[in-house]
């Protein structure tokens, strides 16, 4: 939907050999063309960029937040492998032309993960955690802007320090006493977490913000979410009869494990006044 839910925007990617455009066009509740398809393009080759979101805000401005991707070098020699560079977030008008980009290098800190949001007659508001470090493994604080929709000039930063320590250590009781129900592939996938987590990175890969309420006082609520996916693949052998040859099956199936929400408050004058981790733990699997 687009900022006012008004409409339906339908974001549609043309991937090339070199470069990738986007469309973007609009419907009306009977999904009928609503106004002529925008089509936009940038400079980065295909494999460099990501699109993540795109926001279509009520003054009908454009705004993309892509992920610019950069070649490094591995381990062995002549070994080169793309590595997450930074975020790259920029304003269109309605005929595709770039007016603006909103700075993600801010005092020296480089964002790890985003979300954008927009109500009727409010501020754009960008959320984001920050690293201190340009490959900084850890989150060192939360980020929080309001942003002039017009020209996507910030108005406020909101920021704070926050660390891994936040998020709750206890373990999932329910895995430890039904331990039939975790196959070896979950097990240790679940290992592999706990090191990153150990190792300081559990907070920093898997926070996603979830959502922003704008609140009566004209402050702001930033709700994040502790989140996990990954898919399990395996494979059994059922012996033949009488002669027959064996065969193999594969089972293929979807683990989602959503944990921690962590809670902040933006009140008017741009103080983040309360940040609070209300420790939870779910577990969802789709065959």
């Amino acid at each position: 939907l687009n900022a006012d839910s008004t409409k339906l925007v339908v974001v549609s990617s043309v991937e090339g050999k070199e470069k990738n455009t986007y469309r973007i066009q609009e419907f009306d509740g009977k999904l009928h063309e609503a106004a002529k398809p925008v089509i936009i393009s940038n400079e980065f080759d295909a494999k460099t960029f990501q699109l993540e979101d795109v926001l279509y805000t009520t003054s009908r401005k454009i705004i993309m937040v892509g992920r610019e991707l950069e070649y490094v070098e591995g381990k062995k020699k002549k070994e080169k492998f793309i590595d997450f560079a930074k975020y790259n977030i920029r304003l269109y008008d309605q005929t595709g032309k770039q007016e603006g980009e909103i700075s993600t290098d801010i005092d020296g800190k480089w964002l790890t993960s985003t979300k954008l949001v927009q109500e009727r007659d409010k501020d754009l508001v960008l959320a984001a955690f920050y690293t201190n470090k340009r490959k900084g493994k850890t989150i060192d604080g939360i980020l929080v802007q309001r942003i002039d929709p017009l020209t996507g000039k910030v108005i406020s930063t909101s920021q704070r320090n926050i660390d891994n320590s936040l998020l709750s250590t206890e373990t999932d009781e329910s895995t430890e006493e039904d331990g039939g129900d975790e196959s070896r592939a979950e097990r240790k996938e679940r290992e592999r977490l706990d090191k990153l987590k150990d190792e300081g990175e559990g907070f920093s890969k898997y926070m996603m913000f979830r959502k922003i309420f704008y609140t009566s006082d004209n402050g702001l609520v930033v709700m994040a979410e502790k989140f996990h996916h990954y898919t399990v693949q395996n494979q059994s052998y059922s012996p033949g009869r009488n002669g027959a040859p064996g065969s193999w099956s594969t089972t293929t199936y979807s683990v989602y494990e959503s944990g921690d929400l962590l809670t902040c408050k933006v009140d008017a004058t741009g103080n983040i006044s309360w940040l609070e981790v209300l420790p939870k733990a779910q577990r969802e699997v789709i065959v």
